[in-house]
């Protein structure tokens, strides 16, 4: 036993002394190190029907690694600040009277500071709480525990630590997964369609991910949220992304973003453990209920408002969403 613990620090000591190099050797600029950015959101709804409109606007969270303020929003309708009981997601929710004579139009619009997620800020031990252990253990339709995503390591010697395991497995979807937009089916985040399928976009990419380290008993949580253009300043983002954390009793959480490192091989290293600036996280988890509750079916995953009259959802077709942003300078003490 001591020997085992020994050889899984002496792992992680030439791991940690592999990431740094890396970040050297590629530079700061590389991996955005710190993003400030002005973010702002603009939503038409236009409803074919009459009733009481409630919405529900995911926002972005705070956390040790992003600090959100809002700033302003400029509409009448009230909007109150929820949070729903499982994950801790916190959301912007309003009613209104719904009419087909006139779009509901509004914008919303947050500071925001993204900082970079470093292997070396996982040093502190951290334990987790048997319910959340449990809760980023449990398996669902679409993240299974077992089933068809274990024949891709039906045959593997697995490591026996669960960092090198975890590892183990964000190399295997890698090698076993394409990123790749172009035909239809992907996106919705089935670790049994990706692993039949091997090809996806991020949903995919990290469900399969999730799938097999559930299985290994290692806590997995899917986080959701938008890029930010590396490169540009300004402008609109054009789409969702996603990421993952896998947990450690030792060490914390870890987060690895496989669909990136796919898109960049030159990446592969550091997207294991490591985290960009040049995202924003806007919710965690799967299978969704709001709160107040929706009367819907629970949500694939939550990013996008969700609308709904009488109960009745109304369909993104009738939801007009842009996402815009603009980095912001901050002054330098003095």
């Amino acid at each position: 036993m001591v020997h085992q613990s020994f050889m899984g620090w002496c792992r992680w000591i030439l791991f940690l002394t592999a990431c740094i190099g890396f970040q050297v050797r590629c530079g700061a600029a590389d991996p955005k190190s710190v993003r400030h950015v002005k973010l702002t959101l603009e939503l038409s709804i236009r409803s074919s029907l009459n009733g009481q409109m409630s919405i529900w606007i995911p926002i972005p969270q705070s956390s040790q690694f992003q600090s959100t303020r809002q700033l302003v929003h400029n509409t009448g309708l009230p909007l109150r600040l929820t949070r729903e009981p499982r994950y801790g997601n916190q959301m912007l929710y309003g009613k209104k009277a719904a009419s087909p004579h006139g779009p509901v139009e509004f914008g919303i619009h947050w500071n925001v500071t993204r900082r970079e997620v470093r292997i070396q800020d996982f040093l502190p031990r951290e334990t987790l709480s048997d319910a959340s252990r449990e809760l980023w253990l449990t398996g669902s339709p679409k993240v299974p525990i077992g089933g068809k995503p274990l024949e891709l390591v039906r045959t593997a010697q697995l490591p026996f630590a669960p960092f090198d395991k975890a590892r183990f497995f964000y190399d295997r979807v890698l090698s076993h997964m394409t990123y790749d937009k172009s035909q239809p089916g992907y996106g919705t985040g089935d670790a049994v369609w990706a692993c039949d399928s091997r090809f996806g976009n991020c949903t995919d990419f990290h469900s399969l991910f999730i799938s097999l380290a559930r299985s290994h008993d290692i806590p997995t949580r899917f986080e959701m949220g938008y890029p930010l253009p590396h490169g540009m300043t300004q402008g609109e983002i054009s789409g969702y992304h996603c990421w993952a954390w896998f947990h450690e009793q030792n060490r914390g959480w870890h987060p690895v973003d496989i669909s990136e490192a796919d898109k960049h091989s030159h990446l592969r290293d550091y997207y294991f453990g490591n985290l960009s600036a040049d995202r924003i996280a806007f919710s965690v988890g799967r299978d969704i209920i709001l709160e107040p509750p929706q009367h819907g079916p629970e949500l694939n995953y939550f990013v996008r408002p969700h609308v709904e009259v009488d109960g009745r959802q109304i369909p993104d077709s009738e939801i007009e969403f842009v996402l815009s942003f603009s980095d912001v300078e901050i002054a330098a003490p003095e």
